[in-house]
């Protein structure tokens, strides 16, 4: 099964990304810069489902911890934001999934990033 690292500060929406996506995958949720780095020391994921604010932290942040880690996976960013897009292509996101988003767009994307055999 292929892995997914979720990293959403708000807890109903992580949640609600987990109970979305368990059947499919194996799914790792963070809540914080910390709890990510902690998940990366555990496991390498497949693919990384990432808010654009977590906490007091930019997604920029977290693409820079993968970064000096040598981790390259996939990253979908998501936000609300007006400028989604463009933060998406500016960090190396390969999708951009705005909120609020169906639960069905939230499974294409990531069926697209990993792949047909992704839920395999």
């Amino acid at each position: 099964m292929r892995k997914v690292l979720v990293v959403d500060d708000n807890p109903d929406q992580l949640e609600l990304m987990v109970l979305a996506l368990r059947a499919m995958y194996a799914i790792t949720g963070c809540v914080s810069l910390s709890t990510f780095e902690q998940a990366l020391e555990c496991d390498r994921p497949d693919a990384i489902l990432l808010d654009l604010h977590v906490g007091a932290h930019h997604a920029a942040d977290f693409r820079e911890l993968l970064d000096r880690r040598g981790v390259q996976v996939p990253v979908v960013l998501i936000s609300g934001a007006v400028d989604l897009h463009e933060q998406a292509k500016a960090l190396g996101c390969v999708e951009a999934l705005e909120k609020p988003y169906p639960l069905t767009a939230l499974r294409e994307v990531l069926g697209r990033v990993l792949g047909p055999e992704a839920r395999t």
